[in-house]
């Protein structure tokens, strides 16, 4: 008799990802952004991009942490493959808003008039 099989994709899960807690990500996700947040009870059905944060079942993408271009510098300096020694030298850098726009005024359309 013919056996049913479910193939074995390997997922990749990017650095600095935020997985809620009983959030399901199915056999066919292949991966999962750099920076990515995963909200709790989220249903993956689908790869998720960088610094996307998906919610619901299934998952969508509800908006992006940063905008496109900040996202694109952050994925060009690879922070997370430095040494710990070295981001130590730089941690004040870390502690202030990406984009002070978006932190300020509190939502995204005050950020664009910005």
């Amino acid at each position: 008799s013919p056996v049913d099989r479910i193939e074995h994709t390997p997922l990749t899960i990017g650095s600095d990802v935020w997985i809620g807690h009983r959030a399901l990500i199915t056999p066919h996700v292949r991966s999962i952004g750099h920076g990515a947040v995963i909200g709790a009870g989220a249903v993956l059905n689908k790869d998720v991009p960088p610094y996307a944060v998906v919610v619901g079942n299934p998952a969508r993408v509800a908006r992006f942490r940063f905008s496109s271009n900040t996202i694109d510098e952050l994925l060009k300096s690879q922070w997370w493959t430095r040494p710990l020694s070295e981001l130590r030298m730089i941690l004040h850098e870390f502690q202030i808003p990406l984009e002070p726009a978006l932190h300020n005024k509190g939502n995204l359309a005050s950020a664009a008039e910005a």
